[in-house]
């Protein structure tokens, strides 16, 4: 798969929304995991998810996500992600950044986060550079996480990279 750098935003904010477009919120469970809560827990609870729920392991980037979230669709948890116990299939849609969140392996939560989605369920994971390498190590970061998620059972529908992240969009390969 060849990547395209498309969007310059050292933040990932813009990103977020962009890779969030063509996704459709609307009825959906939604569950947002790791840094950068903010914007796709509010995007998805604007569009008309039917609940939003963001868990971060720092309570500075959930207090300030909850910071104008009033929103009765919506509720945030500060929690370790390795701590994060959920129902099996209780999410139709994951909106997820792992690598500045989760301890040891982030790529390792691909399994626990697979069985919290239902069978047509969705993943839209934001792959950080690894610190101040160059395209290659972020293509390969990338494929560390791609090779995780289809041995894990999904599909990979969309891969993008933008200035300093990759973007994965999976589907549950049972019903792909």
């Amino acid at each position: 798969m060849q990547m395209e750098k498309t969007i310059r935003d050292p933040f990932g904010l813009d990103a977020w929304k962009t890779c969030l477009m063509p996704v459709r919120m609307d009825g959906r469970r939604v569950l947002a995991l790791g840094d950068g809560l903010n914007t796709p827990c509010n995007y998805a609870a604007r569009r008309g998810a039917l609940s939003v729920l963001g868990v971060d392991p720092s309570p500075w980037r959930v207090q300030r996500a909850r910071f104008g979230a009033h929103r009765a669709n919506l509720k945030y948890l500060c929690l370790p992600l390795e701590e994060l116990q959920l129902p099996e299939k209780s999410f139709d849609l994951v909106l997820a950044s792992l690598d500045s969140c989760a301890k040891g392996d982030p790529a390792g939560l691909l399994e626990r986060v697979h069985g919290w989605l239902d069978e047509s369920g969705e993943l839209l994971l934001r792959v950080d550079r690894p610190g101040e390498a160059d395209d290659d190590s972020l293509r390969d970061h990338a494929a560390m996480y791609i090779n995780r998620l289809l041995l894990c059972g999904f599909e990979i529908r969309l891969l993008e990279e933008t200035e300093n992240f990759a973007w994965l969009l999976a589907k549950n390969a049972a019903t792909a």
